[in-house]
């Protein structure tokens, strides 16, 4: 409860125009300051096609588990992208903060050698 009364103390001096340190300001700080922000996606097959979108036209993403894998929805103004495989959370969350610069399909002879947290992308489909 004290935790939550500074955090609404702090929230009241923003308003109020009483911030001292704007760089060190929750309300100020970016979380994911560390990951590059990228203006456009780009979509690469193994047999060298590539599709970019750029994110400002990226109106929602969607991720499902299913048993034969998971699949990533990103609805462009134009397009919908569908990506399937297995592991793809990190490419999910990528899209939604506009971390990913490129998703690439996976060779499936190589996809029982990666290790336990890299993405496997099966198949990534433009329609």
């Amino acid at each position: 409860m004290e935790e939550n009364r500074k955090y609404r103390t702090r929230i009241d001096d923003f308003i109020d125009g009483k911030t001292e340190n704007k760089e060190n300001d929750i309300l100020y700080r970016d979380n994911k300051a560390e990951s590059k922000k990228y203006t456009s996606v780009n979509f690469v097959w193994l047999d060298g096609r590539q599709h970019a979108f750029t994110y400002s036209y990226l109106v929602s993403v969607s991720f499902e588990t299913r048993d034969t894998g998971n699949i990533i929805t990103a609805n462009f103004t134009s397009h919908q992208v569908s990506v399937q495989g297995y592991k793809l959370y990190p490419i999910y969350e990528g899209l939604m903060n506009h971390t990913a610069g490129t998703v690439k399909q996976t060779e499936s002879r190589f996809a029982s050698l990666s290790d336990a947290e890299t993405p496997e992308v099966n198949e990534i489909t433009v329609v």
